[in-house]
């Protein structure tokens, strides 16, 4: 039987520094996503993407996710490309995301992180 209640499921990168995600789900139901690369050996953080199911938008889902991301990286240096939708740069700028552009090290590298740095259009 499934539980019905808001939470937080972590989603393991498949190898160390690839990419992860943490979902906020309702029982089966996913609202929202972020993908993260951490690398314990360099202490840097990713920030690969956070996506919002549309009709779960504008409730703090975003925030929430941005939120758990940073604290499963605390005290980690983290990176990101800033999107280039207008309503995703909006939320970016509200939940304080990375403003330098992605940098992944050697090990998320090596883990098949191919990213290349970006400033918003």
């Amino acid at each position: 039987m499934q539980q019905r209640r808001l939470q937080l499921v972590v989603v393991p990168p498949p190898v160390r520094a690839g990419a992860g995600q943490i979902q906020l789900r309702w029982g089966a139901t996913i609202y929202g996503h972020v993908e993260l690369s951490l690398c314990p050996v360099d202490r840097r953080g990713l920030l690969l993407g956070l996506h919002v199911e549309p009709r779960h938008r504008r409730r703090g889902v975003g925030r929430v996710l941005a939120r758990a991301a940073a604290a499963r990286g605390g005290g980690f240096s983290w990176s990101a490309n800033p999107p280039d939708e207008a309503d995703a740069a909006a939320l970016w700028a509200r939940v304080g995301a990375p403003r330098a552009p992605a940098s992944p090290c050697s090990h998320q590298e090596a883990a098949g992180l191919r990213i290349e740095p970006h400033w918003p259009k």
